[in-house]
């Protein structure tokens, strides 16, 4: 199954970053390919959280996410068109403003896509998001 990790250096503290990643509905203002996220149940540390994006096609999905506050934020497919997403961020404090922001992610399709079309859009569409991200953070902890 294809996996793919990727890490970016980031100008906030760690709480803004968590902030950030744990504010799920607001993901469609910066992620081009997130057309919707709306969470259904949050108690406590745990969300359930209906995504759409649009990649080739449009695509829906359920997670549950667990955060584990200004450390780690992991998830795993409730149900959707694939037939796992498991993944997570790990957030490594740097300084008292900066982090390393580490993704990872694996996915498997409920239909028949190759893993060479998989394997690239992890690895093309990661770095995009990341950098996406970053600016996010850094642009709503400097404001």
């Amino acid at each position: 199954m294809p996996a793919a990790q990727d890490s970016i250096i980031i100008n906030v503290p760690k709480e803004k970053f968590f902030e950030v990643i744990t504010d799920f509905e607001k993901y469609p203002e910066f992620i081009p390919e997130m057309k919707s996220a709306q969470v259904v149940e949050h108690k406590d540390n745990e969300y359930i959280v209906d995504f759409t994006v649009t990649l080739i096609k449009k695509i829906d999905y359920r997670l549950k996410l667990i955060a584990h506050p200004y450390t780690k934020l992991e998830w795993n497919l409730v149900k959707g068109f694939f037939k796992k997403n498991y993944g997570y961020w790990e957030i490594e404090e740097l300084g008292p403003e900066q982090i390393k922001a580490t993704y990872y992610v694996e996915l498997e399709m409920g239909m028949l896509v190759p893993k060479k079309i998989l394997n690239e859009l992890a690895q093309i569409g990661l770095p995009r998001m990341l950098k996406n991200f970053k600016e996010r953070a850094e642009s709503l902890y400097k404001s």
